[in-house]
């Protein structure tokens, strides 16, 4: 890659994260569950892109996405409960 091509593809990945944790830090912050799940989407596309781009076997990408999934289910069913917790009734 030449010197401009990589600080582009450097500051668009450097912005794809930031704007993913920005998502899930306000979605924390206002207990507000679809925007958390937003970064956590953004984020996921993101890692999905990055391993693409990368020579992987199939075995490896399939764990990816397993992995990728679990995360999510995980983060929802460990934070859904707690979000509700803190909403007032």
């Amino acid at each position: 890659l030449m010197g401009d091509e990589l600080a582009s593809i450097t500051i668009c990945n450097i912005y794809m994260v930031l704007l993913a944790i920005g998502f899930v830090v306000s979605g924390l912050k206002e207990m507000h569950i679809a925007r958390l799940n937003a970064g956590l989407l953004t984020m996921g596309i993101w890692i999905v892109a990055r391993f693409l781009d990368l020579d992987m076997t199939f075995l490896a990408r399939g764990i990816l996405f397993i992995l990728l999934g679990i995360s999510f289910l995980g983060v929802n069913l460990f934070l859904i409960p707690r979000m509700r917790e803190g909403r007032p009734s």
